[in-house]
């Protein structure tokens, strides 16, 4: 999801107008299957443009072999690189797979690898100097027999793509990456360009998720008016973790995964979901976004006429018996907890309803909450309200107090 992973802070003297100096980044990354691992060399044009970038390694013992020109400190899990004049690099290697892991996250064999690219280069604090603007890009050298790489990125040559983020000046490759022996499904589904990438052999069902998001995808645009311009979704199975997670305009979703569960929900329409709203809030109430998602899963579904109306309301009950111990929505987040915080949404949506007369329901409630930066369930309840002109009484419920 866009909010969730933007990666990059810039620092900037003053905001670059359009006839401002271009200076080019070029991220090289070579896959190494056989040391599980990969090469990274961030190619700097003018180091006198950007004279200090401050990566976060985020598990610094992932990251070794480092060599740079210009200055360069390694601290712990900070790592600072003072770039000279002119043209400037810095290299070094990540562990891709971490040992002993079953379920890992991220995975290299010899025939294809699955990873983020928010793994490959970590988030950045970056100072450019003024009426300076950096055009990225990422170059993949891959195993001879290898055939392809997907990203969610523009391809502009052969495992070249441009890097571009409007919520970041110095952008780098995030997002969800596939290459190998790949095998593919494209469509354009609205105005986005949509992917789905697996390592052949995988068994996994490309068209039977193309078809879901098919079906799908008219209502989830009439909920949520937005057209991403890309959208990348891998899945792998041997070895690979089962839970299904989003990064920027991309989606991890496991090979064995159901695409619609026996409780009317879908991990890929709830990824789907969170892509779309790209709703962010503090640790606290990150119950606002996963309870909408799971919601939505459900409601999208019947609405495109996946499932009954009875089906529907089946699952409301059960949400209803499963969470029946959950006296609060803060804090950290448990499968009970999201259910409820589900349920809390689908309440909320009837309530609209019936104050309404039909007029407005939760989507409306969620178009407002897309235009903020940081949700909080005060502006959950400020629109809401403000919609049926009047106080609602699910918000009096002690589980959002």
């Amino acid at each position: 999801m866009l909010k969730r992973a933007l990666g990059v802070l810039v620092l900037v003297a003053i905001a670059a107008p359009s006839w401002a100096k271009s200076v080019d980044v070029i991220y090289k990354v070579k896959f190494l299957p056989e040391q599980n691992s990969a090469r990274v060399t961030i190619k700097l044009e003018d180091g006198t443009a950007v004279p200090n970038l401050i990566f976060n390694f985020l598990s610094a013992q992932r990251y070794s072999d480092f060599t740079a020109d210009g200055g360069w400190q390694l601290n712990d899990n900070r790592g600072e690189w003072q770039p000279a004049a002119g043209k400037n690099s810095l290299s070094y290697t990540v562990t891709i797979t971490p040992e002993n892991n079953k379920h890992a996250s991220e995975k290299i064999t010899k025939d294809w690898l699955v990873m983020k690219g928010d793994s490959l280069v970590p988030p950045i604090e970056a100072i450019t100097m003024p009426k300076v603007s950096v055009v990225s890009r990422v170059q993949f050298e891959l195993p001879k027999e290898w055939r392809s790489v997907e990203t969610v990125w523009k391809r502009v040559g052969p495992n070249k793509f441009r890097i571009e983020d409007a919520q970041s000046g110095f952008n780098r490759p995030t997002g969800w990456i596939a290459a190998g022996k790949l095998g593919s499904r494209r469509a354009k589904l609205g105005e986005t360009e949509v992917t789905i990438a697996a390592p052949v052999g995988q068994q996994v069902h490309r068209m039977d998720m193309m078809t879901l998001m098919t079906y799908v995808w008219p209502q989830l645009q009439a909920a949520f008016p937005r057209d991403p311009q890309k959208l990348l979704v891998v899945s792998a199975r041997d070895g690979m973790q089962q839970q299904a997670q989003g990064l920027t305009q991309s989606i991890y979703l496991a090979a064995d995964q159901a695409l619609v569960a026996e409780s009317g929900t879908s991990d890929l329409l709830k990824e789907l979901v969170l892509s779309f709203t790209q709703l962010s809030s503090n640790a606290d109430e990150q119950w606002i976004s996963q309870g909408l998602a799971q919601f939505y899963s459900l409601e999208l579904l019947m609405r495109s006429g996946g499932i009954t109306p009875d089906r529907y309301q089946h699952s409301i009950q059960k949400w209803k018996e499963d969470t029946k111990q959950v006296n609060t929505l803060r804090g950290s987040l448990n499968e009970q907890k999201v259910e409820r915080a589900a349920l809390f949404f689908a309440e909320l949506d009837k309530e609209i309803k019936a104050r309404s007369k039909n007029e407005f329901n939760l989507d409306n409630v969620t178009r407002g909450l897309m235009r903020l930066d940081n949700i909080t369930v005060k502006d959950v309840r400020d629109i809401s309200e403000n919609i049926v002109k009047g106080r609602l009484k699910i918000f009096e419920s002690s589980l959002v107090k």
